[in-house]
């Protein structure tokens, strides 16, 4: 008799588990029937418990698709453990963090194949790039970066792809004098970014700017200083200065008083036929020149046959 009972307890609880598992079955079928693909997210895959001197190189994102009242499928959190995995190709579990809310959570691919590899590292410089120029007016005097140099370390062929390490630098707010810290960014040869499974260390450097204000530009003509005289029953027939003109840089109020650049004293006492010197420029303060000398070039002919030009 009360193995009768018995029996029939337990046939009632398999019943009783059969229906609950429909119910909800079917609250799960209707629940992601409606809108489901909202119940579908993108998210990044994590790599944990990875062996200090090794990389890994395998899949960025997997899609986790989810059943329940959720709130936030933002903080979803995939991840693959790679405890006690040793250098070599994996196939490995993909697992999900427990989302508050969530009935149910499945992740597509379930498994995913990475490799593990030694680590591989080399020294670079670090180059920089203006993103944003100063504002208008302003120029750059000086840009210092600290360190200099940094270790990219990661896959042996991720690595050798690594043709630069640049800090990308804004200058569209900085006014004067700016110290900033600027995040680091491995490029290959045709310049696109490498990001997956290399590290830079530092994977920050700091950035010192100076600016000062443009300065204004101004075409002059040069003008050569002739001293003395030719030798008796010679004048000077013609002048060549190469370059004719120079290009003047520095603040518009100085630049405006300025009509042209005179040449150092050149002596002629005694000179015939012709002559070539190269000469300095006579610089006013506060301005810088594009050339800081110029080549004369003066022949002299005999008085009485051609007008002297001055």
């Amino acid at each position: 008799m009360v193995e009768k009972e018995q029996k029939e307890n337990k046939t009632g609880l398999k019943i009783l588990s059969v229906i609950l598992a429909i119910l909800l079955w079917i609250y799960v079928v209707n629940l992601g029937g409606q809108g489901a693909t909202k119940n579908v997210v993108e998210t990044s895959l994590e790599y944990r418990n990875l062996g200090e001197d090794l990389t890994v190189t395998g899949p960025e994102k997997v899609s986790v698709k989810l059943w329940g009242a959720y709130t936030d499928s933002s903080n979803i959190v995939a991840y693959v453990d790679l405890a006690g995995y040793e250098k070599g190709t994996h196939t490995v579990p993909v697992q999900v963090e427990p989302v508050k809310g969530a009935m149910f959570t499945s992740v597509e691919p379930d498994k995913v194949e990475v490799t593990l590899d030694s680590v591989k590292e080399k020294t670079v410089n670090i180059q920089q790039e203006i993103r944003q120029n100063p504002p208008a007016g302003l120029r750059v005097s000086e840009i210092s970066i600290y360190p200099e140099k940094c270790i990219v370390k990661g896959d042996r062929d991720l690595v050798a792809r690594v043709a630069a390490v640049i800090a990308v630098i804004d200058l569209g707010e900085v006014r004067d004098v700016a110290a900033m810290k600027v995040a680091l960014q491995a490029r290959d040869a045709r310049g696109k970014p490498i990001t997956a499974g290399l590290q830079i260390v530092p994977q920050t450097v700091d950035v010192y700017v100076v600016l000062s204000k443009e300065l204004a530009v101004k075409s002059v003509k040069v003008n050569p200083q002739l001293l003395g005289n030719p030798a008796p029953g010679f004048v000077v027939s013609e002048v060549i200065v190469d370059p004719a003109e120079v290009v003047l840089r520095g603040k518009p109020s100085q630049l405006n008083a300025v009509t042209e650049i005179s040449t150092q004293a050149i002596n002629i006492d005694g000179a015939s036929g012709q002559m070539v010197q190269l000469v300095h420029l006579n610089i006013p303060a506060g301005l810088t020149a594009s050339t800081s000398q110029v080549s004369v070039q003066i022949r002299f002919e005999q008085s009485g046959h051609n007008e002297v030009q001055e």
